[in-house]
């Protein structure tokens, strides 16, 4: 057996679009402007405090049609996209790996680097003890010479 059709104004729509027309409009299904049966019965039926939490229950605020779209939006994500998504997430972590072994590669350079220049102020301070205690003894021994 098919499903019913509904129309609005002569054109076919389906229940969501129909939900989504009267979103925002404070009437809807969850509202007492449209009620079912039942509701009425355990309205009239319950006690005080249950009555008046039916009745002061907030009606439905101007954006609640956007967010129901992004809900449904949500929903409907084709699984061609969601194997992207999966693609790229693994893509995404094989990077980190990557860039993981860089920045360790990196920091060992620095630590090296810093430690040859170190060496090197060193070695340079060494050679010019060296020269420096060569130029004294040849002017100890430049002034014993004769004139």
């Amino acid at each position: 057996m098919a499903p019913a059709s509904i129309f609005i104004n002569k054109v076919p729509c389906r229940l969501k679009d129909i939900q989504m027309l009267f979103m925002g409009t404070g009437v809807g299904r969850t509202s007492y402007s449209i009620m079912a049966q039942g509701h009425i019965t355990q309205i009239l039926s319950s006690k005080p405090e249950d009555r008046r939490m039916i009745l002061k229950r907030p009606r439905a605020s101007p954006n609640t049609r956007a967010k129901e779209r992004n809900r449904f939006a949500n929903w409907n994500i084709p699984t061609e996209t969601s194997f992207r998504i999966a693609d790229l997430v693994r893509e995404v972590k094989r990077q980190i790996g990557s860039l993981q072994r860089q920045a360790g590669k990196a920091r060992r350079y620095k630590q090296l680097s810093q430690e040859l220049q170190h060496l090197d102020t060193q070695l340079a301070r060494h050679q010019f003890d060296v020269l420096q205690s060569e130029i004294a003894d040849r002017q100890a021994a430049a002034e014993t010479l004769p004139r």
